[in-house]
């Protein structure tokens, strides 16, 4: 048997591939996002590149992961990570609320790589780290994406056996927190409170709208927290009827407790529902969410700043001078 003519494999840098990380590599990955999924084990459908997120700046590319309907941000760099990059990832990933997040480099420092680690012990987050590497055969080149960090357990299709309680949140709270923010109402912070909360801004420090799903319901409402929290509750009870008008639920709670207080509405729900059920429960929170909004903001706004005016300092009154003459 003849042996064919073996050619030698030689590495080469990832910059003499592709020359510019902008006009070169981010176009080449998004239309060769099947290497990606290959290399991480998901499902990824390019969204855009280059796509602009409001006060964030603009992502390289915006993707989403099929099997978990989940935004996707791959933030990417020919060189070696850095902690620019890493920055904008995490600004990316906050003005999207993505839940899986992908940086790719030219190389990682351990400082970074165990950055990603740390991302990934974090609730509901998955965070990869993939190495891009280029090798040449002759006159041919193939290129590498090897991941170095991933979550501790990988993250299982839907159609796979049951995953962890994190997970299945973020599942779930994905498409109603996304409505919410396209309704008006972003999320406090990476997408609220993790685990069994997602909670959405007041524009008032430690006020907050807030969802929750546990113990076989689902609830919608304010909650208020700090020092001032009865002082806000008390203020707003003054305006019950108002607010409990603008609420279609019936069944409206309002309650002053010693650390916090609250005003919500809940109904029966379960994540162990079937589909259907689940779009419901989310349909329910979108719509209980907004009405609690609408009711309660124009009256919180009021509060707040009748509590910020009785908190001002008063001016000292201007010295009297006898002796200045009436003006004509």
């Amino acid at each position: 048997m003849t042996i064919p003519e073996l050619g030698k494999l030689e590495p080469v840098r990832p910059r003499d591939v592709w020359s510019h990380e902008e006009r070169d590599f981010t176009p080449w990955l998004a239309q060769n996002l099947h290497l990606l999924n290959e290399s991480l084990d998901l499902d990824l459908e390019l969204i855009g590149t280059e796509s602009y997120l409001t006060g964030a700046g603009r992502v390289d590319i915006l993707a989403k992961d099929n099997d978990r309907d989940a935004i996707v941000i791959i933030e990417n760099q020919l060189d070696s990570s850095d902690d620019d990059h890493f920055a904008r990832l995490i600004g990316y990933a906050t003005s999207r609320d993505a839940r899986i997040l992908i940086w790719v480099t030219g190389g990682f420092y351990e400082w970074h790589r165990r950055m990603l680690d740390w991302l990934n012990a974090a609730d509901g987050i998955d965070a990869y780290g993939v190495e891009v590497s280029a090798w040449r055969i002759g006159a041919a080149l193939a290129p590498e994406l090897r991941c170095v960090a991933r979550p501790s357990v990988r993250p299982q299709r839907q159609t796979d056996a049951p995953v962890s309680a994190a997970t299945r949140y973020a599942r779930f709270y994905g498409p109603v927190v996304e409505q919410l923010r396209r309704a008006g109402m972003p999320p406090q912070g990476v997408g609220g409170f993790r685990g069994r909360w997602r909670s959405f801004t007041t524009g008032h420090d430690r006020l907050f709208y807030v969802l929750r799903i546990s113990d076989g319901y689902a609830w919608a409402f304010f909650n208020a927290h700090g020092d001032r929290h009865r002082q806000v509750y008390r203020a707003l009870l003054r305006h019950q009827a108002q607010i409990d008008a603008a609420i279609s639920d019936s069944d409206i709670d309002w309650h002053e407790g010693d650390q916090e207080s609250w005003i919500s509405v809940k109904t029966v729900a379960s994540l162990d529902d079937t589909d259907e059920n689940l779009a419901a429960t989310r349909a329910w929170m979108f719509r209980n969410l907004l009405q609690i909004r609408d009711a309660v903001q124009p009256y919180l706004d009021q509060v707040m700043r009748e509590l910020l005016a009785d908190a001002a300092p008063v001016a000292d009154a201007a010295p009297v001078d006898d002796d200045t003459e009436d003006a004509p």
